[in-house]
């Protein structure tokens, strides 16, 4: 029965902050009328707020793994007619990740609203406290992805896994069902290596990717190099893809970066026990980042060649990550950071970078400093995740 031109879907106990409707409308003007929006959310217990989620913005990569943009979302409502929205009972558990899921499907992406307008109230039968509240959420979040790789013929060799990071909880990615034909085999570059000594080293090999392992780095038993083949696979513009660097404490010391945190480049993570899953659960998340360290990470050859090809000599391999970080950005691909590729180390490539390279880094590519895709504009570049001063002025509704 519904006449409007969208459609935001609440449930009848959750709260919606006085200016949440003329927020969500001045952004559908201001953006073009796109297809489909979400805001970030808090929860709410009588009257205490918590839990805020300052949300990245639109990632298709964090999507197949954590229904993110769960609330609010704003839709276009005849493309949901047209995608079927609503209509399949398998995913009633999930509606909104199912709804978002099937707009991406076709080709549809979403805006990002980084204002908290919504509130999801949590009570002793929410799933806003509890996943396990409703038992029905495993099997309707299994059918949103399985629906997913119904809907790409390509997938057809892949399957929905539960995630072994979270030990049972609804939590789930896509894998391949087949073991591949040949496992990604690693290239092993040093430490002390340049940069310019890797084009030499790569020009004949076979493989449309390589795996960049250092020198320092021991890979985890557990690893399966078709993860790699896999992630390329499920998003073709990624360029690269790093893994988790965690050091024999346990703390971790990469699990991807952000360009502009700590001056130049960090990893917000750094520091946290491998044990921790991070803020709403990123670490142990594939997601998108702005760039991941080459002390762990595959890249896609011929985007190796073209950007090695065109760096100062002075890049060393301690900083060439966020040097194809930058690449990546400009050129309009991807970088994946994955917790299911996994080595150990004692250094950190980052912190090892000399004054003189995060400068040479800073001055070409200033403009792309900060990089907030994925980090939110609240939060502070020199204490992750730690709320960063603002003067009221630089609020914007």
């Amino acid at each position: 029965r519904a006449s409007g031109r969208y459609l935001l879907p609440v449930d009848a106990d959750d709260r919606l902050y006085p200016d949440a409707l003329s927020i969500i409308a001045s952004k559908i003007t201001e953006n073009g009328y796109p297809a489909l929006l979400y805001t970030d959310e808090d929860k709410v217990i009588g009257s205490r707020i918590f839990d805020p989620y300052l949300k990245p913005d639109w990632d298709p990569v964090l999507l197949l793994n954590s229904a993110y943009v769960a609330h609010l979302g704003i839709l276009d409502r005849r493309i949901a007619l047209t995608l079927g929205v609503y209509t399949d009972s398998a995913v009633e558990g999930s509606p909104d990740w199912d709804a978002f899921v099937r707009f991406m499907a076709a080709g549809h992406s979403a805006v990002h609203i980084p204002e908290i307008v919504y509130s999801w109230r949590a009570h002793v039968s929410s799933t806003a406290d509890d996943a396990s509240a409703k038992s029905y959420i495993h099997s309707s979040q299994r059918a949103v992805l399985q629906n997913y790789i119904n809907s790409r013929p390509e997938l057809r060799d892949f399957e929905v896994d539960d995630s072994p990071l979270f030990n049972g909880g609804a939590h789930f990615y896509i894998n391949r069902k087949r073991k591949a034909d040949k496992d990604m085999q690693p290239i092993i570059v040093r430490f002390d290596d340049r940069s310019d000594s890797l084009p030499r080293l790569l020009t004949d090999h076979p493989q449309s990717s390589v795996l960049l392992v250092g020198a320092d780095v021991t890979l985890s038993e557990t690893n399966d190099f078709r993860e790699l083949d896999n992630v390329f696979a499920l998003h073709p513009d990624a360029a690269m893809i790093g893994g988790r660097i965690s050091n024999n404490a346990g703390r971790i010391i990469d699990a991807g970066q952000v360009l502009g945190l700590h001056g130049v480049v960090g990893c917000p993570f750094t520091g946290r026990q491998e044990t921790d899953p991070g803020y709403f659960g990123q670490i142990w998340k594939r997601r998108s980042v702005s760039s991941v360290s080459a002390q762990l990470a595959a890249v896609k050859l011929d985007f190796l060649r073209s950007t090695l090809s065109s760096l100062p000599s002075a890049v060393s391999l301690s900083t060439l990550g966020v040097w194809l970080g930058a690449a990546a950005l400009r050129n309009g691909k991807r970088v994946i950071y994955t917790p299911y590729l996994s080595g150990k180390s004692e250094m950190n490539w980052t912190r090892a970078a000399s004054p003189e390279e995060r400068q040479l880094f800073a001055d070409r590519n200033g403009d792309l400093l900060p990089e907030r895709r994925y980090y939110p504009k609240y939060f502070s570049l020199n204490k992750p995740f730690k709320f960063e001063k603002r003067d009221k002025s630089d609020h914007k509704p």
